[in-house]
């Protein structure tokens, strides 16, 4: 090992060397797995993939699964010492089937237990966390990770088209500007940096091998993809950048780095674990993200979450587990409905105003709602749910000065390209889309 400027191993985060994450996002699999250890007396790959699915499909939006995903989630059960391993099985520990009861009596705290164990074997939750307010302090640490502006809609080129060309760079430039006017220090990236930086990683993709039309034809009939999406291309080049910038070991020239620094020059993330940690962190309530705030070109994330040396916070939880080489505790932004109620429905009320203004229609969308709602007040989706649950009760209790009505349709909008891939608001665990907003004098 490499110790830098002669800082002490306790300066720095803790990072395991062995930081191959499962690639999923669901973290019910966890019960869902050790249900199944339970029912069968071990559990395998073979036996994830035969039964796994038949429980967990159609009852809320999941990954497709891949083999890889049923590896990394045995991987992680016994690198969580929730199972253990006897020959090619698994059989549950006493750890594993405590997990299991505690499902049943407390999500949150079945939620914080996994989270302790991430923590304890990855050192990014807490990481994660840290370099979000370190990257935009002013702007409580919201970050934006870019992707083309919408309005860019290319025609399919040949495989072999690999040029950085000026159409590409005025994208990228335009995606630039767009997201510092409009969300100022959420992508800090020097733009003849980011320019730069996306021209080698395009055309390096360009230079991969071309991809067979469908795995299952025979030899005679093999083709490869004779074109593909610009779109596509370069919104894979902007995540590797951003995320290399933004993630690196060390963020800026001039400061130490955040792990100690190895022989092997390894991505605390990369751009294809940075995708599972995300919805894993906004499960545990730890952030919000969305790839479609107010129309910005990329996925804004934004911490519900904050690392301070106080023992006590007014609405916010300590998670004791989690600390900052600075001994600092990370506290979880957890209101109490009963105090937060008029604060909820007043900012609830502005932003479904701001939007029905905008649009003119009675009914909008009830995501666009649920980011505005919750970046306004630094609130997880999850809680965002509860609140709104709660509020939609007491509305027709007629409990509150304002009626909220729900839909569970999905408007014409709503139901092509990138939108169909929305997550939901769920309530009384059936997902709602469409949101109308009146209030009472």
């Amino acid at each position: 090992m490499l110790i830098e400027d002669n800082l002490s191993v306790e300066q720095y985060w803790r990072f395991n060397k062995n930081h191959s994450v499962g690639l999923f996002t669901d973290m019910n699999l966890y019960y869902e797995a050790l249900y199944i250890a339970i029912t069968k007396g071990f559990i395998n790959v073979n036996l994830l993939e035969k039964n796994l699915l038949q429980r967990v499909i159609g009852l809320k939006y999941i990954d497709t699964f891949k083999k890889s995903a049923f590896q990394g989630l045995l991987r992680e059960l016994n690198k969580f010492k929730l199972v253990y391993k006897e020959g090619n099985d698994f059989y549950n520990t006493q750890s594993g089937l405590s997990l299991y009861q505690l499902y049943k009596i407390s999500i949150e705290k079945y939620h914080d237990v996994l989270l302790e164990r991430m923590n304890r074997e990855y050192g990014i939750p807490g990481w994660f966390i840290y370099r979000l307010w370190s990257i935009n302090p002013k702007g409580q640490g919201q970050i934006v990770v870019p992707s083309p502006i919408k309005t860019w809609k290319p025609v399919k080129r040949k495989w072999n088209e690999n040029a950085w060309i000026e159409e590409l760079k005025n994208v990228a430039e335009e995606t630039y500007f767009q997201i510092n006017r409009k969300l100022p220090g959420s992508f800090p990236m020097p733009m003849d940096r980011w320019i730069s930086s996306l021209k080698i990683e395009y055309e390096r993709l360009g230079k991969r091998k071309q991809r067979r039309v469908s795995k299952n034809l025979t030899p005679d009939t093999d083709r490869k993809l004779e074109f593909f999406s610009p779109r596509a291309r370069l919104t894979l080049a902007m995540k590797d950048v951003a995320v290399n910038f933004l993630f690196a070991n060390k963020y800026l020239t001039n400061a130490n780095n955040d792990f100690i620094p190895t022989k092997i020059n390894r991505l605390p993330i990369n751009s294809r674990t940075f995708m599972v940690w995300c919805p894993r962190l906004e499960t545990f309530e730890l952030i919000y993200y969305s790839d479609y705030f107010l129309d910005i070109p990329g996925r804004v994330i934004f911490p519900c979450s904050v690392f301070s040396p106080e023992g006590i916070m007014n609405n916010f939880e300590p998670l004791n587990f989690i600390n900052s080489p600075k001994k600092e505790i990370l506290f979880k932004h957890k209101p109490e409905y009963s105090f937060f109620q008029a604060e909820f429905i007043n900012t609830l009320n502005e932003c479904y105003q701001t939007i029905y203004n905008r649009e003119g229609i009675i009914y909008v969308s009830l995501q666009e709602v649920r980011d505005m709602v919750c970046r306004l007040l630094r609130i997880s989706a999850a809680r965002f749910e509860r609140f709104l649950e709660l509020s939609f009760r007491a509305s027709v209790k007629r409990e509150i000065n304002i009626a909220i009505a729900l839909e569970t349709d999905i408007r014409e909008d709503q139901q092509s390209g990138s939108q169909i891939q929305r997550r939901p608001v769920f309530i009384n665990n059936i997902p709602h889309s469409l949101i109308a907003v009146k209030k009472f004098n």
